[in-house]
């Protein structure tokens, strides 16, 4: 008996879902995700085992739209807030102890910005493949 309300549950799932569309307005949408990033510094540090650095694992968030939507072209934007840098993680160090005695600091270079970028997109339909080409 459990099995066929089971059943019949993705029986009526599957049926919603192949009409449902994802977006209530179109050409217009959110994008969420994951960002790790890191930082590259190009000088060397007179302290030992300074350039240890921890990547940043944040979330982005962005709006986009699509503008001048034609048979060929369309035009995609996104306006964003994002959050990159790293953890520079730094030993304490006594003048006894040169080497640190095991505990460190964590200094945090994240910096947010908002961003905003704009991507054309050329299509060509040929039957039940389109191919495109990006540029922005």
């Amino acid at each position: 008996m459990r099995t066929i309300r089971h059943i019949l549950a993705a029986c009526l799932v599957l049926a919603g879902a192949y009409n449902a569309q994802a977006q209530i307005l179109n050409n217009i949408g959110l994008k969420g995700g994951i960002s790790i990033s890191n930082q590259k510094y190009y000088f060397k540090s007179m302290i030992e085992n300074l350039d240890k650095r921890l990547p940043i694992l944040s979330l982005s968030y962005a709006i986009n739209g699509e503008i001048f939507n034609s048979k060929h072209f369309n035009m995609s934007t996104d306006i964003g807030y994002t959050s990159k840098g790293c953890v520079l993680k730094i030993p304490y160090t006594q003048i006894d102890m040169p080497e640190g005695n095991g505990t460190y600091s964590y200094l945090d270079s994240r910096f947010t910005f908002l961003f905003f970028n704009a991507m054309v997109k050329y299509k060509y339909p040929v039957r039940s493949i389109t191919p495109y080409i990006l540029g922005g």
